[in-house]
């Protein structure tokens, strides 16, 4: 088994061979390390209705966000007592992805391609959202440290469906039947490590953060 960024040679090769293809295999080696995913929880807020009804939106905000900085605590306390803690962030450039991952004493790498996925009735929804996962699957691949995923549910549920090797078509749609899909899927404060194995593919593990205080 060979790191493929001193094995792969290439010539004459254009569109998206060199786009995507070529540096997905510059990505791939043999170093193991975790790789953690964190979903933010949709907030389920809508905005209908919200001049009739501006008292309870703003309650609604308020909520949520309290979560998400509680959310970013528990994080903070689990990444100070995980065994190999995160060097390294790839986080939705979305604020609230942006407020959990400040504060984090790691350097983080924003970006949209893990933002929240609207479908809005789109047959080709899901190859857009594998599309834009693509360069962020490839930056993934290539870390050779911790790595810690913030981003909103559907994202984080496709990158483990890529992990898995599973369609892409099902990432939003299938029922989860396994305990991680279900927690990114849900309001759950939870860490989702993945390791990939000696067999190929990876294993899962679900660690559920602490609270605020530490307990």
């Amino acid at each position: 088994i060979y790191n493929f960024s001193s094995k792969v040679t290439c010539s004459l090769c254009f569109g998206r061979i060199t786009r995507v293809v070529l540096p997905f295999l510059l990505a791939i080696h043999v170093d193991e390390r975790p790789i953690y995913l964190v979903a933010l929880a949709p907030r389920g807020i809508s905005t209908s209705g919200r001049t009739t009804r501006e008292a309870e939106y703003r309650k609604a905000v308020a909520a949520a966000e309290d979560a998400e900085k509680d959310l970013a605590l528990r994080l903070r306390a689990w990444c100070a007592s995980a065994k190999e803690p995160p060097l390294h962030v790839f986080c939705s450039a979305s604020i609230r992805a942006r407020a959990v991952a400040g504060a984090l004493d790691v350097e983080a790498s924003y970006t949209a391609a893990l933002d929240p996925f609207v479908k809005e009735g789109r047959r080709d929804a899901h190859r857009d959202l594998a599309d834009r996962l693509e360069p962020v699957i490839i930056d993934i691949e290539g870390s050779v440290a911790p790595t810690l995923v913030i981003t909103h549910a559907t994202p984080a549920r496709a990158l483990l469906a890529y992990m898995h090797n599973r369609p892409r078509v099902r990432v939003v749609d299938e029922t989860a039947t396994t305990e991680a899909p279900r927690t990114l899927a849900g309001a759950d404060a939870a860490v989702i490590e993945v390791r990939a194995t000696v067999a190929g593919g990876y294993s899962e593990t679900v660690h559920l953060l602490p609270g605020a205080d530490g307990s």
